[in-house]
């Protein structure tokens, strides 16, 4: 009965991160703004997408 559940709940935190991760690399400005972290206007597309890649890896991997 836990197996279910812990293999759920991984699952779901699985998911959640790969959400913020793919997030970040399509709609880059606002997630940061979401994060808490907001990129400068002019510039930063470093810091957004490191911050992508280093939150979903596999989005990344080519």
């Amino acid at each position: 009965m836990l197996t279910y559940l812990a293999y759920g709940l991984a699952i779901a935190l699985n998911l959640m991160v790969l959400y913020i991760g793919a997030r970040f690399l399509l709609v880059p400005r606002p997630s940061a703004a979401g994060y808490g972290v907001p990129a400068k206007e002019d510039g930063d597309p470093a810091y957004l997408t490191i911050k992508g890649c280093a939150t979903a890896p596999t989005a990344c991997s080519a």
